[in-house]
């Protein structure tokens, strides 16, 4: 019986079709189970739309007393009682079609100040109340179900439609299909859906729904994955975005990952990028990662990995989503992987910025393979530290050049460290040259980031040069940040260099340069060091 009354108050109070004007207030009293209205049974109102109940306005007039007789079981809702007119044994009452909810006795109070919403469409039209029995679907349709011809909003349940929105309140947003985006979940309480995985070609994967004030976002679907023949390019879709968190508490959802794209006869495949991953909850949580790139394979043609994704943002006190693995890339001939994603600034009131995602790695048979470069570090914009770039990928390319993915560099910082550039990939031939790649720089901050170590260059035959190491960050208040250690160059009948040390950072005092790289012919040099401001 409690449970029916809280029903009965919820439906006096929110759940209001189209064509009913609302003249009074319902108040429910304690009295016997055999107290009720005698009246006949309900006529059929034309119904109404959640969306009509958005546009809806309040209709408040005042309300009389009115008599009940006692018999039997009362059934009511809203009686049509105008200033000093009488009540009899036989009320008027505007009330939706078929509305029949159990309640002791019905009682008009004093003028009513209660905004109840309704659409005003037409006249309202006089009907009585039942005396029957509730049924379930009576109360199911206040909370969500349809009853008696008009959908009220749902206030609490998961949505059970792809891509659908949970219940206004509480409930979980369902997975959304055919590159749709998931439902977002309830306003209090709720996971947002997953996006749905492209299914079109070149399509893009659906956005994972936002979560309410408590709860996880959605990941994003998958890109579209493209095959190809005779010749004809590929070309892979990117990955939806991650949902965000609730508001208050909840990891952010991870992107999609990329398409991948495989082309034969002589076509050229490009993979598609990673989504962008979701906001960290404002409070408590993690950010979303970025999505990882699509991978791509040629047999004659060119072939080009996806980007990751970006890594999520801090919400307010978080750190910052680590950005998504660059694609892998596969060819005959040229191979070109895709670079990691950036790492997600860190939140708006504190918080580190994200880690940069990791190139790609590159296989070519006989032509130049390049690793991806690193995706750099999120930044801070308040009180905490730069995050570090992503490594660079690796390249191997037996019988042509192979050149190792540059590091990525490290995120800023207005107070505090800047981030560490990261390390440079590694690149291999057998019968060619191998070159590794450079270091990233360190990050600006009120101290300098390091500047990352670069990656070794190694061939078989021929030369093999190793990378620059990264440039340290500048320090704004604090000292200029080292700079990165070169990479080595080794070769078993060629020769080989190693890389230059980078230079160090200015700042107060400035960074130490970075030492060189051996070689197995000769060594690098060391880096210079930062002035000093």
């Amino acid at each position: 019986m409690k449970t029916t009354m809280i029903a009965v108050a919820l439906a006096a109070s929110v759940l209001v079709p189209a064509d009913i004007e609302v003249l009074d207030e319902l108040a429910l009293i304690g009295a016997s189970d055999t107290d009720f209205l005698r009246s006949s049974a309900l006529d059929s109102l034309p119904v109404g739309t959640p969306n009509r109940l958005y546009a809806a306005r309040t209709a408040i007039q005042p309300a009389v007393s009115a008599e009940v007789l006692e018999g039997g079981p009362a059934l009511g809702v809203l009686v049509d009682a105008e200033p000093d007119r009488e009540m009899t044994s036989t009320a008027d009452v505007y009330a939706p079609a078929h509305t029949s909810v159990r309640n002791r006795s019905l009682r008009l109070t004093r003028p009513s100040t209660v905004p109840v919403l309704g659409a005003r469409h037409s006249a309202p039209q006089r009907v009585a109340v039942s005396g029957a029995s509730p049924s379930s679907a009576d109360i199911a349709g206040l909370f969500g179900g349809q009853q008696g011809g008009w959908q009220p909003i749902r206030l609490f349940g998961d949505g059970d439609e792809p891509g659908e929105d949970a219940g206004l309140l509480i409930g979980n947003g369902a997975d959304g299909v055919d590159g749709q985006d998931g439902g977002r979940g309830g306003l209090l309480m709720g996971n947002g859906g997953r996006g749905g995985d492209a299914t079109t070609p070149g399509g893009t994967g659906g956005r994972g729904g936002d979560a309410g004030l408590f709860g996880k976002g959605g990941d994003g679907g998958n890109g579209y994955n493209s095959m190809s023949a005779n010749g004809i390019p590929a070309a892979g879709g990117t990955g939806g975005a991650g949902g965000n968190g609730g508001l208050f508490k909840g990891d952010g959802g991870q992107g999609g990952s990329g398409g991948y794209a495989t082309a034969v006869g002589g076509g050229d495949a490009i993979a598609g990028a990673g989504g962008t991953g979701g906001r960290a909850g404002g409070l408590s949580g993690s950010a979303g990662a970025g999505g990882i790139g699509g991978r791509a394979d040629s047999d004659m043609g060119r072939a080009t990995g996806g980007e990751g994704g970006r890594g999520g943002q801090g919400g307010f006190v978080r750190t910052g989503g680590t950005g998504g693995t660059g694609g892998n890339a596969t060819s005959y001939g040229v191979s070109r992987a895709g670079n990691g994603g950036a790492g997600g600034d860190g939140g708006t009131v504190t918080g580190n910025g994200g880690e940069g995602g990791t190139g790609g790695g590159s296989y070519s048979i006989q032509d130049f393979a390049n690793g991806g470069k690193g995706g750099a570090g999120g930044n801070s914009t308040s009180s905490g530290n730069g995050g570090q770039g992503g490594a660079g990928g690796g390249a191997l390319a037996p019988a042509g050049t192979g050149s190792g993915g540059e590091g990525g560099q490290g995120g800023r910082s207005n107070s505090g460290t800047g981030g560490t550039g990261g390390v440079g990939g590694k690149g291999e031939s057998f019968d060619q040259t191998g070159i590794g790649g450079n270091g990233g720089r360190g990050g600006n901050g009120r101290t300098g980031g390091a500047g990352g170590e670069a990656g070794s260059g190694e061939s078989l035959t021929s030369a093999a040069v190793g990378g620059t190491g990264g440039v340290g960050g500048n320090g704004t208040g604090g000292a200029g940040g080292t700079g990165g250690k070169g990479g080595g160059g080794a070769s078993m009948s060629g020769n080989g260099y190693g890389g230059n040390g980078g230079i160090g950072g200015n700042g107060r005092p400035g960074g130490q340069g970075g030492g060189g790289g051996t070689g197995t012919t000769s060594n690098g040099n060391d880096g210079n060091d930062g002035a000093d401001l």
